[in-house]
């Protein structure tokens, strides 16, 4: 089986051809771009050793309100009612009308 590729053909081949060669030949030969080099922000580095210390500072903190809490239901002094959805006649508190961190007494 013999491909025969007319004269406009080979001609538009060899320009996409030659023009790939030329864009190649470009990029290899051109320097490389300039940038600016990249320097540090004193204010903008995150300090990671502050992160974690903040991190452990909250988990001992939930920590000891979970311990309060638990110490708390645990001693009895609380009394849980469980009740129907359909029975409870109001709406539910809003989160302006709920207080951040209600106050736990011991």
């Amino acid at each position: 089986m013999t491909l025969q590729i007319d004269r406009f053909t080979k001609s538009v081949l060899m320009i996409i051809a030659v023009m790939t060669t030329l864009i190649a030949m470009a990029l290899w030969m051109a320097p490389p771009p300039v940038t600016e080099p990249a320097y540090a922000r004193p204010a903008g580095i995150p300090d990671s050793g502050q992160q974690l210390q903040s991190i452990d500072d909250s988990v001992k903190q939930i920590q000891q309100s979970l311990n309060q809490l638990n110490t708390l239901l645990v001693s009895g002094r609380v009394k849980v009612q469980v009740v129907e959805a359909k029975d409870v006649a109001r709406p539910r508190a809003t989160e302006s009308e709920t207080p951040a961190n209600p106050p736990v007494e011991q």
